[in-house]
């Protein structure tokens, strides 16, 4: 493929970086929240908007078309595949990219739910989902479910865990807003949560790994924000088959076709139900673990594979261990300093201590995972011990915070 112009579509620094060894020139599309000042180096422009404004974002792709050569447009972020799909298949993009429905698909949950339903439960009762529009409507499923663990709702369309909410009462109902488009409202499951990382060769689907996530729980204002990862995760021949083959289905169904593929599952006395799937790679910092436990470059592999590069269709993978990430959970507030970074890095094992908020800063309460402080990801032996070190790490940082300035 000849040398010309890679829109990218909600591209952050680190991808941009990559992208420039393609040899392509960039021109990067980002939400303003989501501005990074070193990125217009790397880009011969950076356009700021709202990128959930497909349409403008597709005019825009068709007018810079008639000037210079588009390669296409490449994301691996939720605010940027659907725009980054329509303008490939408006441009006509001789790149290996998925179809925009099948991206809408997975990211609209209510749909995600029609293609696949919701697993063994759906044989228990005849209504384990419901898309709710209003506060009564979200009542009598709560009602009529009789289910002991409640409900969770979640935005059709939301991402890092923001508004993902719990429901067992009257007052959980009046506390939910709920948007115009509904609230995807389902049973609650409670089990150990897995996702299961894929890449696709044109409809053929190869396993990457398994890797096993930790909720905040009662830590967080949602309970439902990951704060921990350990890969890659050996369950057992038979279970991580049935994760596998449940991941393959869903990928079938919705018809994913290239590249990579994040699958959160929930695994419940023995049964296994899909939450939701992601058409991109799994969030920063598992490929970086997924290359330090396998040394296997995702990355590389998402940008190769797009571009139509030759690549050999099959997953390389040099086992090493396990790798294994934990974030930091400080107190809301205004922080005041940090104190014992320097006793984090010097654990086995430890890889980094990456903080992501500095002295002055409002640290928020951790409503998703944008709010997250930071993370310390390390190495070890076995993802257990690797995860152990992350989690001895994060106990010796302490965050001193003014509780009153939140």
């Amino acid at each position: 493929m000849q040398n010309g112009t890679l829109l990218v579509v909600a591209g952050k620094f680190p991808l941009l970086q990559h992208l420039t060894q393609t040899g392509h020139t960039l021109i990067n599309f980002q939400k303003p929240r989501f501005f990074d000042r070193r990125s217009p180096a790397l880009c011969e422009a950076s356009v700021l908007m709202d990128l959930d404004k497909t349409d403008e974002l597709v005019e825009l792709a068709q007018v810079l078309s008639h000037r210079r050569k588009l390669i296409g447009a490449y994301s691996q972020n939720e605010f940027g595949l659907f725009a980054a799909a329509r303008i490939n298949e408006v441009l006509a993009s001789t790149c290996r990219f998925n179809p925009s429905s099948t991206v809408q698909a997975a990211r609209d949950k209510g749909r995600f739910r029609e293609i696949n339903g919701f697993g063994a439960l759906a044989c228990r009762t005849d209504n384990p989902w419901q898309i709710c529009s209003t506060h009564r409507e979200l009542s009598e499923f709560l009602t009529q479910s009789d289910w002991p663990e409640g409900l969770i709702v979640k935005p059709r369309c939301g991402v890092a865990s923001m508004g993902v909410k719990r429901v067992r009462n009257a007052e959980d109902i009046a506390s939910i807003e709920i948007p115009g488009e509904g609230l995807l409202a389902e049973l609650f499951v409670r089990g150990t949560q897995f996702s299961v990382e894929t890449f696709s060769f044109n409809g053929t689907h190869r396993l990457i790994c398994i890797n096993q996530e930790a909720l905040s729980e009662c830590g967080a204002s949602n309970e439902f924000v990951n704060v921990g990862h350990m890969l890659p995760m050996n369950l057992g021949r038979e279970l991580n088959e049935r994760l596998f083959d449940s991941a393959k289905t869903a990928l079938d169904a919705i018809g994913l076709i290239h590249g990579p593929c994040h699958t959160e599952m929930i695994v419940s006395n023995g049964e296994v139900f899909i939450i939701e799937m992601n058409t991109r790679p799994a969030g920063s910092p598992i490929p970086e673990m997924i290359f330090a436990s396998t040394g296997f470059d995702l990355y590389s592999l998402c940008v190769d594979w797009f571009l139509g590069r030759d690549v050999e269709p099959r997953i390389e993978l040099h086992a090493n261990g396990g790798a294994a990430v934990r974030h930091f959970m400080p107190p809301p507030g205004r922080l005041l300093a940090v104190h014992g970074l320097e006793q984090a890095q010097s654990v086995k094992g430890v890889s980094r201590v990456m903080l992501q908020v500095s002295p002055g800063q409002i640290i928020p309460t951790l409503e998703s995972g944008f709010e997250r402080a930071g993370y310390v990801t390390a190495v070890g032996d076995s993802p257990e011990s690797a995860y152990a070190s992350c989690c001895l790490a994060v106990s010796l940082v302490q965050f001193e915070v003014d509780p009153h300035s939140a």
